[in-house]
């Protein structure tokens, strides 16, 4: 009886804002893999089955607008991820492939942690749980090159907001050139998923 050992693949994820490029990155990554021989999967969350894709039509769909707190957002994407992890990502792992996700359980602690207040060690055990203790190989985190000044706004929208003026060359150039702190002003940009 001959077995062969099938080594574990591997598991990489693209964090990152909005408009970061992770989308773009992907399919780069996975020719470039796959012209070395690699058996490449490329997956995005939420989506990539079909309770997935049910989850991504209800956080982005905006009619009819469903307000959600941050800590059913996180029990309801702990839910698509287990799911995700056990149709998707834990056999393609097995049989030696490496795995390509558009974001992942940071995504989870930047948008429900940070974003929405859920205390972060409760977030951390709903997401284990969720992903059964799966953790990436690898995290490539994509920046936002093209505003890199955006933040926050409020914790129930998560739009990001970007100055309106041109930012200062430093602090202490505006400071020499005005001693009077100037307010900033901020406009919406656009709405996060």
């Amino acid at each position: 009886m001959s077995t062969t050992n099938v080594q574990r693949g591997v598991f990489i994820t693209l964090e990152g804002p909005d408009g970061s490029g992770k989308s773009s990155l992907m399919p780069r990554l996975a020719a470039v893999l796959r012209a070395r021989g690699c058996d490449v999967v490329t997956t995005r969350e939420p989506g990539s089955t079909p309770l997935g894709e049910q989850m991504r039509r209800l956080v982005l769909d905006t009619e009819p607008r469903i307000d959600r707190t941050g800590r059913a957002d996180a029990l309801l994407f702990a839910a698509s991820r287990a799911q995700h992890v056990a149709e998707v990502i834990e056999p393609a792992l097995a049989r030696g492939a490496v795995v390509i996700c558009d974001r992942y359980a940071d995504s989870s602690l930047a948008y429900q942690g940070a974003g929405s207040g859920v205390p972060m060690d409760e977030l951390r055990a709903v997401q284990h749980f969720g992903r059964g203790g799966l953790a990436p190989d690898l995290t490539i985190l994509r920046p936002s090159w093209r505003a890199p000044w955006r933040h926050w706004t409020d914790s129930r929208t998560f739009g990001y907001r970007v100055p309106t003026g041109r930012p200062a060359r430093s602090r202490s150039a505006r400071s020499r050139a005005d001693s009077t702190p100037r307010p900033r002003r901020w406009r919406p940009a656009r709405r996060l998923p």
